[in-house]
């Protein structure tokens, strides 16, 4: 009696040997084939010489498929030739297909992407479709772009479009490409930014130069909401962008004058009916605060600051403390006074203009 002892590369051996068994060849009859679930929509089966080809030739490649749990075969790979097969016949009735075991979804979505974009190039809007089963099933959008060999900047924007009905809509109906469906899908919450990209779009300007400018002034109202917040964290009330934006014409509490013709005593600058505090972002020029210890340096670039400024709205009925945007209706810089009662507060760091 001989024992035989299995190592572990004829264990590997083996696995792959069934795995192989575990496929057959056969020649099927395209009609009978059942046309699974495929990320592809657009069959495309009207292309005269292919049709042509189908019906004269056959089906030189075989298709993919797998048995189902009640004996049928299901189509994984080979939509357009199975379904023109089916329309057009071929000269011995019979198409040749490859049965695979059962594959996972993952798998199949992963393998219909492939084949059909580096075939017959598949449609955007088949591919944000063929990436957002395979986002429902769990998959990364790093594992996306391993699976399918589609690049990740291509990924992450048919996700971006997935989670927005509009430029999805407008993605499948041609009026937009990927990109530009994922650049409007980022703004769909913003009537005003949408019509602001539709306007470059109509004047054939950058979509994305538009995009980052809508990103620059959103970043800029978010550092202006945090100042207020932190100003009204200090127990000051202070007014909201909106609020600003209808808030009556400012006086300036430093230029006031007491009966006598004297200026107003600072310290009584918060009792004047209707006073608040306007913050301003200041632009401040570092070659400004030259410094000899440091003259070798290379220059720093310009950059703004919060600074407040006492006003007061004569209509007004509370007080309040105001953040507002650096442009021409903001007020003058405030006296060194000013400034004295309270420190300014660094914005976000900006380039020259």
């Amino acid at each position: 009696m001989t024992d035989t002892i299995q190592t572990p590369a004829d264990t590997a051996t083996d696995e792959a040997s069934e795995a192989v068994q575990a496929e057959e060849f056969l020649h099927l009859d395209p009609a009978e084939i059942i046309i699974g679930t495929n990320v592809r929509t657009d069959l495309r089966p009207d292309h005269k010489e292919f049709r042509k080809s189908i019906k004269e030739r056959g089906v030189l490649e075989a298709v993919t498929v797998y048995r189902n749990e009640d004996g049928q075969y299901v189509l994984l790979r080979g939509q357009r030739r199975t379904v023109t097969a089916a329309e057009v016949g071929t000269p011995t009735g019979l198409i040749p297909a490859r049965v695979v075991p059962q594959p996972a979804d993952a798998d199949r979505i992963g393998d219909q992407m492939v084949e059909n974009i580096h075939r017959a190039g598949m449609r955007e809007p088949e591919i944000v479709a063929g990436v957002e089963q395979l986002a429902l099933l769990g998959v990364s959008a790093a594992q996306i772009a391993k699976r399918t060999s589609i690049d990740r900047p291509t990924v992450n924007a048919a996700l971006v479009v997935t989670k927005a009905d509009q430029s999805r809509n407008r993605l499948d109906s041609g009026d937009l490409t990927l990109e530009e469906a994922a650049t409007f899908a980022e703004f769909e919450h913003d009537p005003e930014a949408v019509e602001r990209l539709e306007n470059a779009k109509r004047r054939r300007r950058s979509l994305a130069h538009e995009a980052q400018r809508l990103r620059d002034e959103a970043a800029e109202r978010e550092a202006d909401a945090a100042e207020v917040e932190r100003l009204r964290a200090e127990g000051l009330p202070v007014l909201s962008a909106e609020e600003v934006a209808e808030a009556d014409e400012v006086l300036r509490i430093e230029r006031l004058v007491t009966e006598g013709g004297e200026s107003l005593p600072e310290e009584e600058w918060p009792n004047v009916p209707g006073a608040h505090v306007q913050v301003v972002k200041e632009r401040v020029y570092p070659e400004d605060e030259y410094d000899e210890e440091h003259e070798d340096d290379a220059p720093a670039e310009p950059y703004q600051q919060y600074v407040p400024v006492w006003g007061s709205s004569p209509t007004s009925t509370r007080p309040a403390c105001v953040v507002a945007a650096a442009g021409p209706a903001a007020p003058p810089a405030p006296t060194t006074a000013a400034r004295a009662r309270r420190r300014p507060r660094p914005a976000a760091r900006s380039a020259a203009a």
